[in-house]
């Protein structure tokens, strides 16, 4: 038996507006409760006029559109789960300017007094009558978007004794909604406008808004949060931003209207060419650098250094960053090649015996274009006990030296230090065991590892590692009497101007990259 009822049901008027203080704290927002005594009423009818629905105002008023529709799910007489929609809503159907309506719905053998669940909108709901909190995974950002179909409300009641539905039923509404107006790092510029991706994540729920480059706010249709951390990342033109916000509670039934200041968060990793970036805002900035390792042979290649600064950057200007590539590893008895950006390349061994790894290539950033390493392109003028670092470099991280054959030094140098010992050093702490009298430093290049050199001798039959390229690098090897694992290339920190500047030897695998944070309007 099918029953067709019209009814009508009763949604909670909402005025969910917070204050815009430019605090990124949600906490510090006042959103209003919600208004006990205003109700939309839900009128049913069967036609759809096709007009764009929207079920919340500019204001954050929860209204009913034309075209709504409401999702009944209750158990018939067979104790079957069914779920139906009802029919759309037309303008006659709306009243009191969208807070009353009436939804005609119908019922195939309904079970009295069984439980019944009303969920609006209609695209809300799952078949078991579950909330399809998967449709809020991606969104587009825009309020009429979310109104109409993510702004969930929700009833739960029983049927009747005589198995007919509530004559009234009051939605709850169960989502907190966010109004995000994303700053600049310095908080006085409003960027939403070239924001297209904006990524809301909490615990294991994560929200991402893909839109194009438009005027803001940014909405977003979440579950609500209880003292818990929030993750916000933005992707505006060429830049990324990160924030975390920690110990948040965002309740259902909100509109939060926040103007979030975010941090600049950018990476970039290895490309094999020059990669430019401009600064969005004047402040100071955290730069880091790391090189690149150096490649395997039958032991592995010295891993790339480490090298941050802190450094004033204005608006609008350019910075240039040279990402190193790791070094080859040994192919048989052929040395692996230089990685891009002055690794060396490993040397040749002989037959039976395996060649030695490339040299790690150096990761440096500047504010001028002065490129990448080669051999006829140093990072500094004047000698290796002498030098001058380039105009416009800011930081060096050096790569690793290439791995070799033999047992007991075969271990390429940990790239990135800015002494003898840090890039040399011993077996599995990385480097060829070296006398520093036997190296030559000249130019930013490292160079080739050497090729077997006697075919007599266990240890002088495989290829030699080649060398990291870094601010300074090894040039040339003198009095070498068996395969040794390259050294890595050393690393520079600008000092003029720059606050908190180190370099670290060993400390990153595979390739190099590089990384700009902001900061601050203030320097350490």
């Amino acid at each position: 038996m099918k029953n067709l009822y019209i009814v009508t049901l009763a949604l909670v008027s909402i005025l969910m507006a917070g204050c815009s203080s430019g605090d990124d704290n949600f906490a510090s927002q006042t959103p209003q409760p919600t208004d006990k005594g205003n109700t939309v009423t839900l009128t049913t009818t069967v036609s759809f006029d096709g007009a764009t629905t929207r079920a919340l105002t500019a204001d954050g008023v929860k209204t009913f559109a034309v075209g709504d529709q409401i999702a009944v799910v209750y158990v018939d007489n067979n104790n079957a789960t069914v779920k139906v929609e009802s029919a759309a809503l037309t303008a006659t159907d709306i009243e009191t300017g969208g807070k009353i309506a009436h939804f005609t719905v119908t019922l195939t053998n309904p079970k009295a007094s069984s439980a019944v669940t009303c969920i609006y909108p209609n695209a809300m709901a799952k078949s078991d009558g579950a909330p399809n909190l998967d449709a809020l995974n991606t969104q587009d950002g825009t309020l009429a978007t979310l109104a109409s179909t993510l702004d969930y409300a929700k009833f739960e009641g029983t049927m009747t004794a005589e198995g007919k539905l509530p004559e009234a039923i009051r939605l709850a509404n169960q989502l907190t909604l966010c109004k995000f107006n994303i700053k600049s790092c310095d908080g006085k510029s409003d960027i939403t406008s070239t924001v297209t991706q904006f990524v809301v994540k909490n615990g294991s729920n994560t929200y991402t808004v893909n839109r194009e480059a438009a005027a803001g706010p940014i909405y977003v249709a979440m579950q609500p949060v209880t003292t818990g951390d929030i993750t916000l990342t933005a992707t505006a033109g060429t830049c990324n931003y990160e924030k975390t916000i920690v110990g948040e509670t965002l309740s259902a039934d909100y509109l939060y209207t926040v103007n979030v200041p975010m941090i600049l968060h950018q990476t970039f990793d290895y490309t094999g060419a020059e990669q430019t970036f401009t600064i969005p805002t004047t402040g100071y900035y955290k730069l880091e650098a790391w090189g690149a390792q150096g490649g395997y042979s039958t032991n592995a290649g010295g891993n790339g250094g480490y090298s941050t600064v802190i450094y004033y950057l204005t608006e609008n200007s350019s910075l240039y960053f040279y990402c190193g590539k790791a070094g080859s590893a040994r192919s048989g008895t052929t040395g692996g090649a230089g990685g891009w950006n002055g690794g060396g390349k490993g040397g040749n061994a002989y037959t039976g015996y395996n060649g030695g790894g490339g040299g790690g290539g150096a990761t440096h950033i500047a504010t001028s274009q002065i490129g990448a390493i080669t051999a006829n392109n140093n990072l500094y003028t004047g000698t290796a006990a002498n030098p001058t670092a380039k105009t416009g470099l800011l930081l060096v991280a050096g790569g690793g030296g290439g791995g070799t054959y033999q047992s007991g030094a075969g271990y390429g140098g940990a790239g990135g230090g800015d002494t003898i010992d840090d890039i040399i050093g011993y077996n599995a702490e990385g480097g060829g065991k070296y006398n520093s009298s036997q190296l030559t430093f000249g130019g930013s290049q490292g160079v080739d590892g050497r090729d077997y050199i006697d075919a007599n001798v266990g240890q002088a039959k495989g290829g030699s590692g080649g060398h990291g390229g870094g601010f300074k690098a090894v040039s040339s090897v003198s009095n070498q009497d068996r395969s040794y694992g390259g050294s890595g290339g050393t690393g520079w920190v600008i000092s003029t101007n720059a606050y908190s500047g180190s370099t670290t030897a060993g400390q990153r695998s595979g390739n190099g990259m590089a990384r700009i944070t902001w900061y601050g309007t203030s320097h350490p």
